[in-house]
């Protein structure tokens, strides 16, 4: 039987046409009636897997041709990125990623060898950047303590050019800016101001006091003000007249020898002829001196209300009636002033008399006031002085 079998299969098999058995192979049919899942229970997948040749499958693979049949952006367009992030668990990622092994296979130098540092601040815009810095958050977290003791001020010194920072600064302007000049024509000023102030006051005190006692003398003790008819300001005593005079003596006396000096050379330079101050001719020098005298207090008193001497002593000689002197009212006065000096009767109503005018006071009708800047009261005593 078995000889038979032998014989007959074979002729069978041969005789059978596989292409036109597998075209009347109903696979649908086939595969519907198959249970698929008891057919894998019943593989053994790992001798299977054991007899395929892998590598030989893969060597007869064309990747090339699969590669070239895969549309890539069709893959990429059904790929939704945002799920595939949102399942990646980045920390886990981070956690096995061995960071100290990468940086320490990476070559710092080379990779800034290639750095293009120019190219990179050319591209950077420095305003953006300093517009974009919290300095008032920057100083803040500075230890200026710290930083100023890490200076080493001796070294910073040493390597100060001096004489190349002094060359570079402008002394002139610096002082100008400063004010310097100004602040010493100031101060030189205002202590003279505080000179002159004080001893005007010590000489009104005196004055006071002179006039105090003349007042009670001649029984004015119910008098408020010194002199109540001419307002806030105030006749001047006999002691600031008498300094204001021996000032403006010295004053004539220095300027009339420069005078006839420089007048003595003029003429002994354009006429070669030595001219002696000290030749006889008494009469001549006085009478110019005194002349000179006239002039001074003439136009002195009628320009600016007062001389020299009164200047420093703060006296104003303004008219009768508290308005400034006239030039007429000046020359009437200078013209009457020599005649007060006879036996010092002329000197006698500034003491005495309620106003204090002096004889050529009353011959010009002036006054002689306290000046408004330094003026004073009178109650008794000097008060406020």
């Amino acid at each position: 039987m078995d000889r038979m079998l032998g014989a007959i299969v074979p002729r069978a098999v041969d005789a059978i046409d596989p292409d036109e058995l597998i075209d009347q192979i109903d696979l649908d049919r086939l595969l519907a009636r198959t249970d698929l899942n008891a057919l894998l229970e019943r593989l053994d997948l790992e001798l299977l897997l054991q007899r395929i040749d892998i590598n030989a499958i893969v060597s007869q693979v064309d990747i090339n041709s699969i590669v070239s049949r895969v549309d890539i952006n069709e893959i990429v367009a059904r790929v939704d990125i945002n799920e595939i992030v949102a399942k990646v668990d980045v920390d886990t990622i981070i956690s096995k990623v061995d960071v100290n092994g990468i940086v320490a296979k990476v070559d710092v130098n080379e990779i800034v060898s290639k750095v293009d540092i120019n190219g990179i601040v050319s591209q950077v815009d420095v305003a953006t950047l300093i517009n974009q810095v919290d300095v008032d958050s920057l100083i803040q977290d500075v230890d200026v303590d710290a930083l100023v003791q890490r200076i080493d001020l001796d070294a910073l010194v040493a390597r100060l050019d001096m004489d190349s920072v002094l060359a570079s600064v402008d002394i002139k302007s610096l002082v100008a800016r400063a004010g310097i000049d100004e602040a010493i024509a100031q101060t030189a000023t205002g202590l003279m101001g505080r000179s002159l102030d004080v001893g005007r006051r010590k000489v009104y005190r005196l004055d006071g006091l002179l006039l105090s006692a003349v007042d009670r003398m001649m029984g004015r003790k119910g008098d408020k003000r010194l002199v109540p008819e001419l307002g806030s300001s105030v006749a001047a005593g006999p002691i600031a007249r008498t300094l204001a005079f021996f000032a403006d003596a010295a004053v004539m006396s220095v300027g009339f020898s420069m005078f006839v000096t420089v007048a003595a050379n003029l003429v002994g330079l354009f006429t070669g002829h030595d001219f002696d101050t000290r030749d006889d001719g008494g009469p001549i020098w006085a009478a110019a001196f005194f002349g000179s005298w006239f002039l001074y207090l003439w136009a002195a008193i009628g320009v600016g209300g007062r001389t020299v001497g009164k200047g420093l002593l703060g006296i104003r000689v303004v008219g009768a009636d508290m308005a400034p002197a006239t030039s007429k009212a000046a020359f009437g006065r200078a013209v009457a002033f020599p005649f007060s000096f006879v036996l010092g009767l002329g000197f006698i109503p500034a003491v005495l008399a309620k106003r204090r005018r002096a004889f050529h006071d009353l011959v010009g009708g002036t006054q002689e006031v306290v000046d408004d800047e330094v003026s004073y009261r009178y109650s008794g005593q000097m008060s406020g002085i």
